[in-house]
């Protein structure tokens, strides 16, 4: 079922930005607040002066919206 953009209500862990670490969402999390998985994506980061490697600095997310 497609998401209706303008009616998502989008969650963080700390239900106020909207932007899970794909890592912090678990398949128990999301049946028991009923969020959906609008899409995942990858974001590229290095800050402070970070020495890392590119391939270490991107850091995956998913979208979701409560159901």
């Amino acid at each position: 079922m497609r998401a209706n953009l303008n009616s998502l209500t989008i969650w963080k862990a700390d239900i106020n930005i909207g932007i899970y670490k794909v890592s912090t969402v678990s398949r128990c999390c999301l049946h028991d607040y009923k969020y959906q998985a609008v899409i995942s994506f990858s974001y590229r980061e290095c800050g402070n002066g970070d020495s890392a490697s590119p391939q270490g600095c991107i850091i995956k997310f998913i979208l979701l919206a409560r159901a």
